[in-house]
């Protein structure tokens, strides 16, 4: 088995089950930018979403116009689950990213959406979770000040 081979197969395999949506959230480097857990081999540095791809799903690591993708089920950016990866070409990489995850990673569909309209009178959409977890550490601040 080749080095390469090897140490991808070690970081694949370093992964948590989130039960909700049956993510395999990798426990490694994440870049903090992006949300995407990486790791270097032989130098060069790697999404760990795209050595699922090219260890399960066939994906060229050398191929610039194939992508290693979520589907639309997995809410997170950091799980390596090959049931919830698909290679794809930047137009369904880039479909697959519009609106579809908060910040934070969570899913923007179904109960997890608010929408409010702001002075301006655009119309935002916001995440359900993270806007209640804002609420709650709004108000515990406002506690310890007040």
């Amino acid at each position: 088995m080749l080095p390469f081979t090897r140490k991808a197969i070690e970081a694949i395999n370093n992964y948590i089950v989130e039960p909700e949506f049956g993510c395999h959230i990798y426990q490694g480097d994440i870049d903090p930018s992006t949300g995407y857990g990486r790791i270097q081999i032989e130098g060069k540095r790697y999404g760990v979403h795209r050595l699922v791809c090219f260890l399960v799903l066939g994906l060229d690591l050398n191929d610039e116009k194939k992508f290693a993708c979520h589907k639309l089920i997995c809410p997170n950016r950091s799980c390596i689950n090959s049931e919830h990866l698909y290679v794809g070409d930047n137009e369904s990489n880039q479909l697959d990213a519009v609106n579809n995850l908060c910040k934070k990673g969570h899913p923007l569909i179904g109960d997890n959406v608010l929408t409010r309209t702001r002075k301006n009178g655009n119309t935002q959409r916001m995440c359900k979770i993270c806007f209640q977890l804002y609420q709650k550490n709004y108000k515990a601040n406002l506690r310890r000040v007040g």
